[in-house]
């Protein structure tokens, strides 16, 4: 550090260098009492007067004073040199007043900082402004980074003109660091509210308003433009709470000057959600003792109260619960018990302390059970179900158990807690309802749930053991007699007997059950062949058959019994159960007292027969029929002159079928006339569309006798032709056989003479195939006699069936009616039918059946 100079000479060269002369060593006596102060201040700026004379005294104690400021104080020239500092300065540049004077700030600081100073300071020499600014500058002797404050103003003669500036500069480094440290604090402070969730509040008492900080008001639901005041703090308290609050603040708060420490609830504002709070707060008297401020924290606890009543709710529940609870440690240690559990143990908390929970086992488990339990209690971190304990008084008793394992983050188990309740009453009625729920509560015997779970027992036994199973159907014969003339006691009576006949008959490991009513089920296990089934099944009759006392009278009854025999009838207990009772019908309709085996294989027919009809239904609704044409020539001009329509069904899976697969199973059934219809009404339908087209042919449809002789035919058939009212007379033939015809003449007489009215004509199908009656055949007036194929396919070759076409030939000429022969296959078979006079033949000479599509295309 430079020596310290003159500073009194140095101040008052300084002030005669700006004044532009020479300083006078010689000071001049003078009145300083009277003299104005060398450095007077107009405006903002300096002035120098140069009319002042300045003590040496003046001099002396201004640079005393100037040296022990904290600041940095300088003068510089218009050209930017020092032409004063004061020690401060000196200090700052390493150097003594006479080094400093004359320098520029090139020399003490780096280029850039000198730079930025030089700017500056020409704002201030050149236009006279006055400068406060922050600055940071770095010495070029200390290499230290401080902060300044400066203020630097120019000075001005007495006639307004700059000569210069003097500026001061103070050091607010240290004071920068304690503003960074308090702002971090602070920052510091507010997180940590943040993270505690606690919000600040400061109440003038006087003004009655109050501040909040942001946190705060998020806990309030609030925004700035709330009313912070005292009806505004109370609004949002909840309205249960208010008065308990004004009572404390009164008599706690300000009666006893007591810090407030209080939770409360409020009614946030923004979504009036109700939330517990937690305040902490001081409230500030004046020496009177008046309360002028309250200033603290607030924090929303609503999650902790939560806590704190689940706590104390599951507390209670322990304490209270009906169900016993007993707490384990990870070594499986019993740690605490509840009232309930030593009321069913009868064991007491200090009796199982520390004990193993298996001081409770009956012995009634094997180890796999506890092992199974434990494995699902570490998989699964519980376990439920029944189990068998001990009491303190050796007694067992059955018990449901729930256990449920408490695990840490890292799955180490901390406690077990086993909840259970005595089932043991529970038990007794499971067992007193099971009784009801499976057994008759007449005869004591199996009822139908029971029976339904022995049946599947016994088929799994007999499939396993293979041999056979007969379940009997049993419905009493001439028992509601009984009820009708001794009343329904006597009935009653009667069936309990038969219960036990049924039951002393049967072996111990059959089952006997009752339906309901007279009816009864018996199950024969374990049997090798028929015959022992027969044996038991007339050992019952004959047990039921005895008389049986009631009322000092004699009652006999018997017994129907259907059977069926497993495997033999490979089906479930329902279907088993159901074919034995159609068997029981069976042979209840053959005399009674007697059992019928059902006959699989008939029952297997039957099925088919109702699944086909159920197809044919189907097939008619998707519309999978078809008609087939097989022409018709006539043998003299070989022209085509009609056609037969053949149905078809193509079935989606068989393909396509003929008549013989399907309509002798719906024979005499409302399908058979349903397909009649179908026929009918599509035959039709193309007559009309060939005669659109110019094809004018006869068309002859099948029909059954069972639809032709059905209620409305005749009205049917009506509706159906006045869908085509130009359609002309004889060209649809219905085509009837032979012994349909003969079954009821007069009916069918009717329904032709009907018919012939409307235009329809009448063909004998299959003529010589019946027993042919020449009265019968005057009084149909048919149209046409069909020859059966069977006699023109051997004529040839059988004189008997060459006759029998030739007799049908002339029987037709003689009664005026055409002849169509069928089965022409061979031009030696046309030849011969064309000798005879044989008028229409159809056969595979000419074409088969054909569908629509080929059969346009002959006839075009």
């Amino acid at each position: 550090m430079s020596k310290k100079p003159n500073q009194s000479a140095s101040l008052r060269e300084a002030a005669e260098a700006a004044l532009g002369r020479p300083t006078e060593n010689k000071v001049q006596d003078t009145n300083t009492d009277q003299l104005p102060s060398p450095l007077s201040e107009r405006s903002s700026d300096f002035v120098i007067n140069p009319r002042l004379s300045i003590t040496h005294d003046f001099i002396l104690g201004l640079q005393t004073a100037i040296d022990q400021t904290g600041s940095f104080i300088f003068m510089k020239d218009m050209a930017g040199r020092y032409t004063y500092v004061n020690y401060k300065v000196q200090e700052l540049f390493n150097a003594t007043f006479d080094e400093v004077i004359g320098k520029d700030d090139s020399q003490f600081f780096d280029l850039k900082m000198a730079n930025d100073i030089f700017l500056n300071d020409r704002r201030v020499l050149d236009f006279g402004v006055t400068i406060e600014q922050e600055e940071a500058s770095v010495s070029k002797t200390t290499s230290d980074k401080r902060i300044y404050w400066t203020v630097k103003k120019p000075i001005k003669n007495i006639d307004g003109q700059i000569i210069g500036m003097c500026g001061v500069s103070t050091d607010i480094t240290e004071l920068k660091r304690t503003e960074e440290l308090l702002r971090e604090g602070s920052e510091e402070l507010k997180e940590s509210q943040s993270i505690a969730g606690l919000g600040t509040y400061i109440f003038d008492v006087g003004a009655g308003v109050w501040k909040s900080s942001l946190l705060l008001d998020q806990i309030f639901g609030i925004d700035e433009s709330y009313q912070r005041n005292v009806n505004g703090w109370e609004s949002i308290i909840h309205i249960d709470d208010r008065e308990m609050m004004h009572d404390y603040l009164l008599s706690e708060v300000i009666g006893n000057q007591k810090k407030f420490d209080k939770d409360y609830r409020i009614v946030r504002i923004n979504d009036n959600a109700v939330r517990w709070l937690h305040g902490l707060g001081k409230l500030d008297f004046d020496m009177h003792g008046h309360p002028i401020r309250m200033h603290g924290t607030i924090q929303d606890i609503t999650d902790r109260k939560i806590a704190e009543e689940n706590l104390r709710v599951t507390a209670s529940v322990f304490s209270i619960s009906q169900e016993a609870i007993f707490i384990t440690d990870a070594k499986n240690n019993i740690i605490d018990v509840n009232p309930a559990f030593t009321r069913i143990t009868g064991y007491s908390h200090k009796d199982v302390l520390g004990q193993n929970p298996n001081l409770l086992s009956s012995g009634k488990h094997d180890k796999k059970f506890y092992e199974e339990l434990w494995k699902s209690l570490q998989e699964n971190g519980s376990w439920r179900g029944e189990i068998w304990n001990r009491r303190k008084s050796g007694e067992v008793y059955p018990e449901m158990l729930s256990i449920s394992s408490l695990r840490d983050n890292r799955g180490n188990v901390l406690r077990n807690v086993a909840v259970f309740s005595d089932i043991s009453n529970l038990k007794e009625h499971e067992a007193e309802l099971l009784h009801v729920a499976q057994f008759d509560a007449l005869t004591s015997i199996p009822n139908r749930i029971l029976l339904a779970d022995r049946m599947k027992q016994a088929i799994s036994q007999t499939s396993r053991d293979q041999n056979i199973l007969a379940v009997c159907y049993l419905d009493l014969d001439g028992f509601k007699p009984i009820n009708d003339t001794f009343g329904h006691q006597a009935g009653d009576e009667v069936l309990i007997e038969i219960a036990k006949r049924i039951g002393v008959t049967i072996r111990g490991g059959d089952t006997v059950a009752r339906l309901g009513g007279d009816e009864f089920v018996v199950l024969l296990l374990g049997l090798s062949k028929g015959e022992e089934c027969v044996a038991t099944l007339e050992r019952l009759l004959a047990a039921i058959a005895e008389p049986i006392i009631v009322k000092n009278k004699t009652i006999s009854v018997s017994a129907s019994i259907g059977v069926s025999i497993y495997p033999l009838d490979d089906e479930d207990s329902d279907i088993l159960l159901r074919h034995a009772d159609q068997a029981m019908y069976v042979a209840k309709q053959s005399g009674k007292n007697r059992f019928h085996i059902y006959d699989v294989a008939l029952d297997k027919r039957a099925r088919g027969q109702s699944e086909l009809l159920k197809n044919i239904r189907q097939a008619l609704e998707l519309n999978q029929f078809e008609l087939h044409y097989q022409p018709k020539i006539n043998l003299f001009t070989k022209k085509l002159v009609g056609a037969e329509a053949l149905i078809r069904w193509r079935h989606p899976e068989r393909g396509l079928l003929s008549p013989a697969e399907f309509l002798r199973q719906i024979e005499n059934t409302d399908l058979d006339i349903a397909i009649g219809e179908w026929v009918t009404v599509t035959a039709l339908a193309q007559i009309h569309q060939w005669r659109s087209a110019g094809f004018d042919i006869e068309v002859s449809i099948n029909i059954s006798g069972y639809h032709m002789e059905s209620e409305g035919f005749v009205d049917k058939l009506q509706q159906q032709l006045s869908i085509y009212p130009s359609l002309p007379f004889g060209k649809l033939q219905i085509e009837v056989l032979e012994t349909v015809a003969l079954n009821d003449i007069a009916v069918v007489h009717g329904i032709i003479e009907f018919c012939r009215r409307i235009g329809i004509s009448f063909a004998l199908d299959d003529f010589g195939t019946g027993y042919s009656s020449l009265s019968y055949l005057s009084g149909l007036q048919v149209n046409t006699l069909k020859i059966d194929q069977s006699f023109v396919r051997d004529m040839l070759e059988d004189k008997g069936d060459r006759v029998i076409v030739q007799g049908i030939i002339a029987l037709a000429k003689a009664f005026e009616c055409h002849t169509v022969a069928e089965g022409v296959e061979t031009e030696a078979h046309y030849h011969a039918l064309l000798d005879m006079g044989c008028e229409l033949g159809q056969g595979y000479l000419f074409s088969k059946p054909l569908p629509i599509d080929e059969f346009n295309a002959l006839l075009k």
